[in-house]
């Protein structure tokens, strides 16, 4: 199955509570499953870590300035007026 992890924060180095739980969660269903990940960059530093993530996902996005994005994304969607209620 093909599964796209969404997650608020790099799951790497996995030393904090959140990042300790998506990163098992991660490498466990990456034992059957092939796994997209995307998720956001607390800090610009946190960018070097896509290639340790790619051991366990086929495709890992990470972005500092995904938020914005997102963010953009929810409020043209909710302007839109295709909107099914």
């Amino acid at each position: 199955m093909n599964i796209l992890y969404l997650a608020h924060r790099i799951p790497y180095p996995p030393n904090k509570g959140d990042k300790i739980r998506s990163y098992n969660e991660i490498k466990y269903l990456a034992g059957k499953h092939t796994i997209d990940l995307v998720c956001l960059a607390d800090d610009p530093a946190d960018l070097q870590y896509e290639e340790a993530l790619q051991k366990y996902c086929r495709q890992v996005p990470i972005s500092d300035d995904l938020k914005k994005k997102v963010v953009s994304l929810v409020n043209k969607t909710r302007e839109s007026k295709d909107l099914i209620e």
